[in-house]
């Protein structure tokens, strides 16, 4: 990380830092509030560019100064109890521990927007403040953390950076004692074809309660018939913003991944293949963080022809995906997997990880894990006699319980009109079943592929969306708070054929 050491005061100032709140201030003081996560956001994102001395962070200006622009954040984001705070990043790791709002990076938080993140980049130097940087955490995914901080980089400024969950210099997260609401909600989107050779794609956000309409992209000239369901969505730049991939198929026999930024930008090709028939892909394209350095990457499982498979992998240098190595399979019938491949951290590692759900021909079903998308496959979990027919696509990975280890959830047709969501939870070695859900009435004949999962309203664990097609050409979004809550309608359409959008349902925080 391009980052300077931060956090340790000079010493001439080190009284003025650890003093109270001094009067270098951007603006006025904020009215007391209540403090808000999605506040203390908006106020670092807000600084993005700035300096110590200008505009200046409290006693900023002179000195080391990311912990008075944490703390100015914190401030200006509503927190009112701060009590403790001074210009040493220590301060924010011994505020935590007083209040019991500290969590190591081992202890299983979840990190939530508005936290602290503190780190320690010199482990072994035995000093009285081994906290050498702390910033504000903005956004989270199950394998990094997004964070603005003050006196980053080279020149020193305000600036955005990621760091892996998993990383030895990340120490631990600390909450505002006072503060309100969890990390930021996600969205949905779809792929809609339009008829004509062109889509869109239409948007919503959460509020943490419903989905509400956004801005939609038109495109030009695009055939969704040449992208099927290889739709995913993920932070591929490192933004915290999430962003829609598709793989398209070529005329001439190539394909491309087309990118566009936070769902609605212009399309980006991100890489050009050589030949390369996606058609040996079927549906199963996955995006997600596979390394651990905060921006997403595609992987997709083709189809051999032979009885084997090959996992393509790229990385994302924030601009573009570049080939890296795959993984071969020995005899692994694809056919029995269909499109039931998702990606998620399945073990807390902070990389992430692909699962399938393979038939077997003895009538059962087994979890194939491939950690970081191309290690040795495992296998997680074996049923009892369970048909996966009647599962079609609908396997969704995400951490449902908010201990930082994803799972995986599959929606059932029960074939009287019913539907069962089977459950499971990681223990970060095995994923072992755990309560379902049974629904009433509910034909999952009308909802295909569409399912998809996501925090939508922001409290930290993973909640399945789907899309269903009602009998009045209208459509609705179900939500499943942790997968097993009772279902919630987020929003009911007009007149809206999904038939037109097929698979292609995405959640992201756009």
């Amino acid at each position: 990380m391009n980052i300077s050491r931060t956090g340790r005061a000079v010493l001439a100032l080190s009284t003025m830092a650890c003093a109270a709140l001094g009067t270098l201030v951007v603006g006025v003081e904020p009215a007391d509030a209540a403090a808000s996560r999605s506040a203390i956001v908006a106020a670092a994102e807000g600084q993005l560019g700035g300096s110590a001395c200008d505009p200046g962070y409290y006693h900023s200006c002179g000195m080391e100064w990311c912990a008075e622009f944490a703390r100015w954040a914190w401030r200006h984001g509503g927190v009112t109890d701060y009590a403790g705070l001074n210009g040493w990043a220590q301060s924010f790791k011994e505020y935590g521990e007083d209040r019991g709002t500290y969590h190591s990076r081992g202890s299983g938080y979840t990190p939530q927007p508005g936290d602290a993140i503190v780190f320690d980049w010199d482990h072994s130097s035995g000093d009285s403040h081994p906290i050498d940087h702390v910033a504000i955490v903005t956004d989270v995914s199950s394998s990094s953390v997004t964070y603005v901080g003050g006196n980053q980089g080279d020149p020193s400024r305000v600036r955005r950076s990621s760091i892996p969950r998993s990383s030895g210099d990340l120490i631990g997260f600390v909450e505002p004692a006072d503060v309100s609401g969890g990390r930021a909600p996600v969205g949905a989107a779809m792929a809609y074809d339009e008829g004509d050779g062109t889509f869109k794609t239409y948007r919503w956000t959460s509020d943490g309660d419903r989905f509400n309409r956004a801005s939609d992209y038109e495109s030009g000239a695009f055939s969704l018939g040449n992208v099927d369901d290889r739709i995913a969505s993920g932070d591929v730049n490192g933004d915290g913003k999430d962003d829609i991939v598709m793989a398209y198929q070529k005329n001439d026999g190539t394909f491309a991944y087309y990118v566009w930024r936070n769902g609605n930008s212009a399309a980006q090709i991100w890489y050009t293949s050589g030949a390369f028939d996606l058609d040996n892909v079927a549906g199963r394209l996955v995006v997600d963080d596979f390394n651990g350095d905060g921006r997403a990457e595609p992987a997709m499982a083709y189809d051999q022809g032979d009885g084997t498979m090959r996992i393509f992998r790229w990385l994302s240098d924030g601009n573009s995906f570049n080939r890296t190595s795959d993984y071969d399979s020995g005899a692994f019938s694809l056919g029995a997997v269909g499109n039931r491949m998702a990606a998620g951290d399945i073990n807390g590692d902070g990389r992430a990880d692909i699962v399938m759900a393979y038939q077997r021909g003895d009538g059962t079903f087994a979890y194939y894990v491939w950690r970081n998308g191309n290690s040795a496959a495992q296998v997680w979990y074996e049923s009892g006699s369970f048909n996966l027919g009647n599962v079609a696509g609908r396997l969704v990975v995400d951490d449902f319980t908010g201990d930082g280890k994803a799972e995986p959830a599959m929606a059932y047709d029960q074939g009287d009109g019913t539907m069962r969501t089977y459950r499971w939870k990681s223990d970060g070695t095995q994923f072992n079943r755990t309560a379902d859900y049974d629904s009433g009435a509910f034909s999952l004949g009308n909802v295909g592929d569409r399912m998809a999962s996501g925090d939508v309203n922001g409290d930290g664990r993973g909640d399945i969306v789907m899309a269903y097609q009602r009998a009045d050409g209208t459509f609705a979004y179900y939500v499943w708070f942790n997968g097993s809550s009772a279902a919630e309608v987020w929003y009911t359409s007009g007149a809206f054929s999904l038939g037109r959008v097929g698979g292609r349902l995405v959640l992201g925080n756009w």
